[in-house]
């Protein structure tokens, strides 16, 4: 039988036996061969149809066994799309009309698995946060050794202080007057202040460095940072570009399996 198809603005719908129609998703639109300008004009099917809600469309995702992981990926319209078929052929079904060998949720979790154990993803991204780490690591020495010449150079500029007060008082005769003990007592609040002012940019140091792995790799990949005492804090749930990326592969090729899977089947035409 004649699949019928029409559009309603820029979105393409299938009209089914019932009179209902089935949004078709950007993929299934290319899949099919479908030129838009050739497609009649429909009624505006907001008017005449209730849309379902994400909740609702995710609940009938898992009712007819979706898992939450394949849900996640395949996001609202995704969603919503699979939701639709399975609709359609329940339909079929209960009116005695034989069910296309299509997907079922088993096939999408398993197209999912599949993408998800891709080796060469899991790969590239294992190379990339080896990488990441291996940097991470240089510039933590880095911040750290510079921290401790630093330190070492202010004990060597205070002790020469020190020498050159005490040389200074003698010479002037106030080796033991209140004076001398008033510019020691001034000498030791401004190294106190350099200090100060030195660890606090070492604290920055570190929080920037924890913060830009944090950003980029996410906090379950966040190595331990501590450097002369100072560690940072991770945010924490924090999952990170890298991961944010990778999910995006997987979708991709997720699609091109399940792609490749439906011209096997000969759901589809290239």
């Amino acid at each position: 039988m004649a699949r019928t198809f029409g559009k309603v603005g820029n979105d393409v719908y299938e009209v089914m036996k019932d009179g209902t129609y089935r949004h078709i998703q950007l993929p299934e639109f290319k899949s099919l061969g479908l030129n838009v300008d050739h497609l009649k004009a429909l009624p505006d099917p907001k008017k005449s149809q209730k849309v379902p809600t994400g909740q609702e469309q995710n609940d009938a995702a898992k009712k007819i066994g979706l898992s939450d992981a394949t849900i996640a990926a395949l996001g609202p319209e995704g969603v919503a799309t699979f939701a639709g078929i399975s609709d359609v052929l329940m339909k079929q079904y209960e009116q005695g009309n034989p069910i296309p060998s299509t997907f079922t949720a088993q096939d999408l979790d398993r197209i999912f698995k599949q993408a998800q154990d891709d080796p060469d993803i899991k790969q590239y991204y294992k190379d990339q946060l080896n990488l990441g780490r291996e940097e991470f690591q240089r510039n933590a020495a880095f911040l750290s050794g510079d921290y401790q010449q630093i330190q070492e150079k202010q004990a060597r500029d205070y002790a020469l202080a020190q020498q050159n007060l005490q040389e200074n008082e003698a010479a002037a005769g106030r080796a033991y007057s209140g004076f001398r003990e008033q510019a020691k007592g001034r000498l030791g609040e401004e190294q106190a202040g350099i200090i100060e002012s030195t660890r606090s940019a070492l604290k920055k140091g570190v929080e920037q460095l924890g913060s830009q792995f944090e950003k980029q790799y996410g906090t379950q990949n966040m190595p331990s940072l501590n450097i002369q005492g100072v560690g940072y804090n991770p945010y924490g749930n924090v999952p990170g570009l890298m991961e944010q990326q990778r999910l995006s592969d997987v979708r991709d090729r997720e699609n091109q399996l399940r792609q490749n899977e439906s011209l096997t089947r000969g759901l589809t035409t290239q």
